[in-house]
């Protein structure tokens, strides 16, 4: 599959962007579910990245989940004082689960990439791209820099993001643990877009068996059989301001 192309980073002025990196103890669903579910703002009650979220709008296809919220993004007490809530509509924000791939667009001009390595069945990387078309001084209407603008946004990694995504690291192991405790018990899950994002890694999941079943029948071997997928409905935390 190729890779997706971004044109906010190619050009000659393309967009200031991040770069991170984390290897987390749980399967690669589980971190789609995560990241995409905005219902687990209590567990970043300390950086607010996002409070309030409402779900607005779920679309899905045979190769996409594509979901709204209305939600108040960037409202951290240092780094929501670099957007420009003048030019960029913070108020709602797009994602999409656009397998293999999931992304955000706050406003057009805050957005991320997240791509998922498997390494085992509890073990995936996840690599995150923050591109932003550009932040402001704070209390002051003027852009920073360019030049300026990335040294900023790396500080802002350290401190800021990921320490906020490393709660999420930890949320997945937790429910990760808590489906190999549980395999057994009834799922519950309270946000639709979730069963949505488990349907399209199931169903591409079987679309990858079946391709390979053919090809093993081709060299004269056996059918593949599925390992068991381990999906995880739920947040290791308690929801706040869910849909």
């Amino acid at each position: 599959m190729p890779l997706p192309e971004i044109p906010e980073l190619e050009g000659p002025a393309p967009w200031p962007l991040l770069c991170l990196d984390f290897t987390w103890s749980a399967h690669h669903s589980i971190i789609i579910d995560n990241v995409s579910d905005f219902t687990h703002a209590h567990l970043h009650r300390r950086y607010r990245p996002f409070s309030d979220a409402k779900l607005t709008r779920l679309e899905a296809s045979d190769a996409r989940v594509s979901l709204s919220y209305d939600t108040h993004v960037g409202g951290g007490r240092i780094t929501g004082l670099f957007v420009d809530r003048t030019a960029v509509d913070t108020s709602a924000i797009d994602l999409c689960y656009d397998y293999p791939y999931q992304w955000s667009n706050t406003g057009g001009a805050i957005k991320h990439l997240l791509s998922v390595l498997p390494v085992d069945e509890r073990t995936t990387r996840a690599f995150f791209l923050f591109y932003f078309r550009s932040f402001k001084v704070p209390f002051a209407p003027i852009t920073i820099p360019r030049r300026l603008a990335e040294p900023l946004l790396r500080a802002a990694g350290r401190l800021h993001i990921r320490p906020l995504l490393s709660q999420d690291g930890r949320a997945c192991s937790a429910e990760q643990e808590g489906y190999e405790r549980h395999s057994d018990a009834p799922l519950v899950e309270l946000n639709p877009a979730v069963d949505a994002f488990q349907r399209l890694t199931i169903r591409k999941w079987e679309e990858y068996l079946r391709g390979a079943g053919a090809r093993g029948s081709r060299r004269g071997a056996g059918p593949v059989a599925p390992p068991r997928l381990p999906v995880v409905e739920g947040d290791a935390e308690p929801a706040a301001g869910g849909t």
